[in-house]
């Protein structure tokens, strides 16, 4: 049953993930109304501009590409390759996804001064999975006798709308740039305690669980049969969004940033934190799993057969492990804040280079990164580049395309040229699109 959930939730997220991963290129895009989403600091240098709706989406783990992991056998079924997931495996392993519906962005202003309006639908994704948890599943515990399994994964899935009203003034050479966001959530599912682990006693096999484990769901989701396994089902209700929706779950976030033209103008510095904020969830529902159990009755062999788990006969004995006790009490969830560093110097009329740090802190867990870009500017009608970005310990080849034609601007970027072609030999991917109106 274990292996069922892991296999299911790791394949459902590896296949159709969709984490918000970190878009580097667009920082180097500071002339269109996308980039102003990653620093505040950046407007368009039209006085007048409006991006249609637009999309974003991305995924990456810490493991490997879905390749990696999954064979063809003879019958031409996917197959998992055990031995080499357990190859790839940290004590710690993350799966983050992200897809963002930008449905309104506007910019008015004058010489000095921008005013930005922007909508966002946002739906990220995270999932911490245990290396004692992905071993039960894909090994059994014929190797864990007299061991402790840690078997709690943290999860934090979400799913909010973000309206910001953002202001931009120029001081000479230098933007100051901030952005205040009202956050709606509509759904969520997390974890914020995560204690589970699992001994196999050496000499009489018996288990012994100890638990503080507590999955928080709130908005359009529904979690049923907690305590039971087999019958456990969380579902997402989107389809009965109503406008009501977005006046539930009320915060405040911000975003700021400043960038900066120096030596001339050739070299602009910029700086941006972004996703500052918190979401307070109400009318939740709360599980939670406390304390600690030693089942006499069960013999840990009886577990496995052929080394691997067998869990129908012993199944209502792993289902009390957790004994989750239902409360109603509002709870919060952080935004993934994020930092970014960019320097960008122009080479020449036509020419610019440059390169840019990032960093995030969320959920205990530490992801950062780099990018190199080269870009060929073309007055404000043609933009075209290649970013060489190291994100989440993997190396990638991006690009980015911004076309002028009166008006008219179409916008994108990836930041993974060999995923867009080849995604399932890929751990780490995303794209945005947009098409946007600027006028003078």
């Amino acid at each position: 049953m274990i292996k069922k959930i892991i296999f299911s939730l790791s394949f459902c997220l590896i296949t159709s993930m969709t984490v918000n991963a970190q878009q580097l290129g667009l920082y180097f895009l500071d002339g269109v109304i996308q980039a102003n989403h990653l620093n505040p600091a950046f407007a368009p240098k039209q006085k007048v501009a409006y991006s249609l709706p637009g999309f974003g989406a991305g995924f990456s783990n810490s493991m490997g590409a879905y390749n990696d992991f999954v064979s063809i056998n003879a019958e031409g079924v996917g197959v998992l390759n055990g031995d080499v997931i357990m190859q790839q495996l940290s004590d710690n392993n993350f799966i983050r996804g992200g897809f963002n519906l930008h449905t309104y962005n506007s910019v008015i202003g004058k010489k000095n001064w921008r005013i930005i309006l922007s909508n966002t639908i946002k739906f990220d994704t995270y999932v911490n999975i245990p290396r004692d948890l992905a071993s039960l599943a894909i090994e059994g515990n014929a190797a864990a006798v007299g061991e402790t399994f840690n078997i709690g994964p943290d999860l934090d899935m979400s799913a909010y709308s973000e309206t910001g009203f953002g202001f931009m003034w120029k001081f000479g050479e230098v933007n100051v740039g901030g952005k205040i966001k009202l956050l709606s959530g509509l759904a969520n599912v997390t974890t914020d305690r995560t204690q589970a682990s699992v001994t196999t006693d050496e000499e009489y096999y018996q288990l012994t669980a100890m638990t503080d484990y507590r999955i928080n769901a709130a908005g359009l989701v529904d979690i049923k049969n907690p305590d039971d396994l087999s019958q456990f089902d969380m579902e997402w209700q989107l389809d009965e969004f109503s406008v009501s929706d977005m006046f539930n779950n009320l915060s405040v976030g911000l975003d700021l940033g400043v960038s900066a033209k120096l030596i001339d103008k050739k070299l602009t510095l910029s700086a941006s934190i972004i996703d500052i904020g918190k979401i307070k969830w109400k009318n939740p529902y709360n599980f939670h799993s406390k304390g600690e159990y030693t089942f006499e009755g069960v013999d840990a062999r009886n577990l496995v057969e052929d080394d691997e788990l067998s869990f129908e006969g012993t199944l209502d004995t792993l289902d009390r492990i957790f004994n989750f006790t239902e409360s109603n009490n509002a709870y919060t969830t952080a935004l993934p804040m994020k930092t970014y560093l960019s320097a960008n110097y122009k080479l020449h009329k036509f020419f610019s280079a440059g390169g840019m740090i990032y960093y995030e802190n969320y959920r205990g867990q530490n992801f950062g990164g780099y990018a190199l870009n080269a870009s060929a500017h073309f007055s404000q009608i043609f933009n075209v580049g290649m970013t060489w970005s190291s994100v989440y310990k993997t190396n990638s080849l991006g690009a980015h395309f911004a076309l002028k034609l009166g008006p008219v601007q179409l916008v994108a970027i990836t930041d993974n040229l060999m995923a867009a072609m080849k995604p399932y030999d890929n751990q780490n991917f995303n794209a945005q699109f947009g098409l946007n109106l600027a006028f003078k």
